[in-house]
């Protein structure tokens, strides 16, 4: 991970480094830079606004992607069972 380490991947579960994780590290840092310069450029709210919303968008769909990643491995882990 770009600040890190590998120590909050142990805590997730996921010991190995996945492209998603750096992929993340990336996207935050990403939003932060961006979100420092539109405070210092004094932008106006909805400059802030739209940051906010690409950031929740961000997640919600990083979360679907995650979600049904585990769904596909219950599905596999049930077909094992079977």
């Amino acid at each position: 991970m770009i600040l890190f380490g590998k120590s909050p991947l142990k805590l997730s579960g996921n010991p190995e480094e996945m492209a998603y994780s750096r992929q993340f590290g990336l996207d935050n840092l990403a939003l932060a830079v961006t979100a420092l310069v539109t405070y210092l450029a004094g932008w106006n709210f909805y400059a802030e606004a739209g940051l906010l919303t690409v950031l929740i968008l961000f997640l919600l769909f990083q979360r679907s992607a995650m979600l049904m990643q585990w769904l596909k491995r219950i599905k596999k882990v049930q077909e094992n069972i079977q």
